[in-house]
């Protein structure tokens, strides 16, 4: 290339980026990487509220399946006074309604895991 041909190479990149173009580059730049940011943000908050109802649904369940175990131990203390016969026939009829209670309690919890993907279905 002739140094006449560079020169005029120069002052045609000159002429297509001229400062006013460059600076409206840059701002077109600046203004996806604000778009851009707002979105990662509005992301990370819905995320962020996800979380906080992820945690209380699962501490609720927990709490539910704690009351659960303490029928069920309560429920085998009352088997085991009916295996050594210190038992009327109320008290069994009370402990079998205390049984289909926590049974349908169980069966209710266990739907709604299965429904939301978080347990596996009971086969």
């Amino acid at each position: 290339m002739t140094m006449k041909n560079k020169l005029a190479r120069k002052k045609e990149i000159e002429r297509a980026f001229k400062e006013s173009h460059v600076l409206l580059l840059i701002e077109d730049v600046r203004e996806d990487i604000k778009v851009a940011f707002d979105g990662i943000t509005g992301l990370r908050d819905r995320f962020d509220s996800f979380e906080l109802e992820t945690r209380a649904n699962f501490k609720a369940i927990f709490e539910y399946l704690i009351r659960i175990e303490d029928e069920i131990a309560s429920i085998k203390m009352e088997v085991s006074k009916i295996k050594i016969g210190k038992t009327d026939w109320a008290s069994f009829k009370k402990l079998k309604t205390r049984v289909e209670k926590v049974e349908k309690e169980n069966f209710f919890l266990r739907s709604i895991l299965e429904k939301k993907g978080l347990l596996a279905k009971a086969t």
